[in-house]
């Protein structure tokens, strides 16, 4: 995930995160600024997003999408493109961006967005690398696993968690594709 948020609590009590870890000097991992929803749950805290440096594969971010099917031969698929035509508007994008903090899905109003939100400039400027989530036949246990073990993150070793991820993900990829 190519974003860290750095909490620093704003006195010197103890402060938790929503995972539970202490907030202090803490870095958590978001690859979407819907985490400016900590805001509301922990208004004294203070946090930055950030790109993050490419590693020996390049940049590399997630990136999620909404879909829309319009049964073929319907009835209302004319009045179901209209629907779709605008939720994709840049309208309906800057108002869901506004009000949810998802980055919109076209071009121009993620600019839009950009300059409004400067604060996440960097959530639209990762989406030019940004590719896929992990979606294979076991993967989920593997995310699972990893999702846990940034749960326990403080006082833990990067480099070997990103290790154990990416050597159970090969595994389940290679029994995925019969190797």
């Amino acid at each position: 995930m190519p974003i860290f948020l750095s909490f620093y609590p704003a006195s010197s009590k103890a402060q938790r995160t929503s995972i539970g870890a202490p907030a202090a000097d803490a870095i958590f991992p978001s690859s979407l600024p819907w985490i400016k929803g900590i805001a509301a749950d922990f208004p004294d805290t203070n946090y930055a997003a950030y790109e993050l440096p490419a590693g020996p594969g390049g940049q590399s971010t997630f990136s999620f999408i909404n879909c829309w099917g319009i049964p073929q031969n319907s009835d209302t698929a004319d009045a179901a493109s209209s629907v779709v035509e605008f939720l994709t508007s840049d309208q309906a994008q800057l108002a869901a961006a506004a009000a949810f903090g998802v980055i919109p899905s076209t071009e121009s109003a993620a600019a839009t967005y950009a300059e409004t939100f400067p604060e996440n400039a960097s959530f639209v400027a990762s989406a030019d690398y940004a590719v896929s989530p992990v979606n294979f036949a076991g993967s989920a246990s593997a995310i699972t696993d990893f999702n846990s073990k940034l749960e326990g993150f403080i006082g833990g070793v990067p480099k070997a968690i990103l290790e154990s991820l990416q050597t159970r993900l090969q595994a389940t990829l290679d029994e995925a594709n019969g190797q």
